[in-house]
């Protein structure tokens, strides 16, 4: 489906929850269009009321059909045909396109969706519960957060027991069909953290790369005069940590998290890539030339890391896109990020 991308003005969902509240704090409404795929995942494109699209228009069949759609009463769910009859490369494009929802977002409905954003910077996901009428008319908006709380419209609670309980699995919008109604279940999860170690100029080029490849950028430094809002307005999270010590304190870094050393001057680097390795991260890069790197890894193993703890480091950091200058190197260091996370995901 990475086809559906590139002809149409997709958003990552999490992501575009900032567009949405920028929308909702103007006082504007915004139309959220969601193509949900046989995959079970879900494309969400941002549309303004009159059918025009918050970002620049690509033409993609999913943006007309989508801003189509709004002529009809909102909000609306499509389960069969969404684009209609379907032929030729169309078909290989959009063919596996099962549902689309058209959901009109009110700005009463802002609070909500403070909430929903707070959760997602936190890393911790959100639910949001859409109740379907006749006709597939959806009406009521409810979120679920993972430290229990229950805001918009009520829900019955065997729908509110049977919805959290299914919300760690859900990849992307799923019908739910309790109490005898149905439901929309609407997953929010937070990006994947990327913890740089570090707030030279390279992380910070990393850092605003990060949201555009779909991480959630987590500086952590030792001199507030780096690791600041200024400097790294595009960040999650912006740490300030004394001499790098405890880096990960109060957090559970698991597989999905990214980890890159590269603290400035390398003067923390083996404080800084010790810490990692005790992590449980799926991807662990250290910045250096292949001799540094070479006489990091022997420290490592005179600290009592064994080979497996060793073979986790991708040192040189990056894909090897052949350039030296700083956007190159963050270029390619986003690469191999991404490149290990979708290799573990498939």
């Amino acid at each position: 489906m990475s086809n559906l991308t590139h002809d149409n003005a997709l958003w990552n969902k999490t992501v575009g929850v900032d567009r949405v509240l920028a929308e909702l704090r103007s006082g504007r409404a915004v139309v959220t269009a969601t193509a949900v795929t046989r995959d079970g995942r879900d494309y969400r494109l941002l549309l303004a009321p009159d059918g025009r699209v918050l970002d620049t228009a690509e033409h993609g069949l999913l943006e007309a059909r989508a801003a189509a759609g709004l002529a009809g009463p909102l909000p609306a769910f499509f389960e069969s045909a969404p684009l209609g009859d379907l032929t030729g490369e169309a078909a290989d494009i959009y063919g596996g396109i099962v549902g689309l929802l058209l959901d009109r977002l009110e700005p009463a409905n802002l609070p909500l969706w403070e909430a929903c954003r707070e959760s997602l910077a936190g890393g911790r996901p959100g639910l949001v519960v859409i109740r379907l009428g006749e006709g597939g008319r959806a009406f009521g908006h409810s979120l679920l957060l993972a430290d229990g709380r229950h805001l918009g419209d009520p829900l019955p609670e065997t729908v509110r027991a049977e919805a959290g309980r299914r919300a760690p699995d859900l990849a992307g919008l799923t019908l739910l069909e309790a109490e005898g109604g149905r439901y929309l279940l609407d997953p929010y999860r937070p990006l994947p953290p990327l913890y740089l170690l570090g707030a030279g100029l390279v992380c910070r080029l990393v850092a605003e790369l990060a949201p555009l490849a779909g991480f959630r950028a987590v500086v952590v430094d030792a001199d507030p005069e780096y690791a600041n809002r200024q400097r790294f307005p595009t960040a999650a999270e912006v740490l300030v940590v004394p001499e790098f010590h405890e880096c990960f304190a109060g957090r559970n870094v698991g597989e999905d998290a990214s980890i890159v050393v590269a603290t400035r001057g390398h003067a923390y680097d083996p404080t800084a890539l010790a810490q990692a390795l005790r992590t449980g991260a799926g991807y662990v890069g250290m910045m250096a030339s292949k001799a540094d790197g070479r006489g990091r890894m022997d420290r490592l193993r005179r600290e009592g890391f064994g080979e497996a703890d060793v073979a986790r480091v991708h040192t040189p950091i990056g894909l090897p896109l052949g350039g030296k200058t700083p956007a190159v190197i963050a270029m390619s260091i986003m690469a191999e990020v991404a490149q290990c996370v979708n290799a573990r995901r498939r």
